[in-house]
């Protein structure tokens, strides 16, 4: 069965639609255990993201796939923690 699903990614958990989100493209093999999810990553449209190995923790909230990488320290030295929520559109 193929199923589509749409995404969006934020780093502020009260997110509003109409404001700023970030989008990244990217390809390669993955393993999933269940609750983490391993990309090797071979292209993305940002290139300096090919270094290593993405990882994400998997978790459901309602209709929602919820992904979220590890937090990363920003510049300043705050630590930033981004989710990426994908919502089932359909079953084709």
């Amino acid at each position: 069965m193929v199923e589509w699903w749409r995404s969006f990614a934020t780093a502020d958990l009260n997110f509003q639609p109409a404001r700023r989100a970030s989008t990244t493209h990217t390809c390669g093999t993955y393993s999933f255990d269940g609750h983490r999810l391993v990309t090797k990553v071979f292209a993305n449209s940002d290139p300096s993201r090919l270094s290593a190995d993405q990882v994400r923790d998997i978790h459901f909230e309602g209709k929602y796939l919820v992904m979220r990488p590890p937090a990363r320290v920003m510049p300043g030295g705050t630590s930033e923690q981004r989710e990426i929520w994908w919502e089932k559109i359909a079953d084709v």
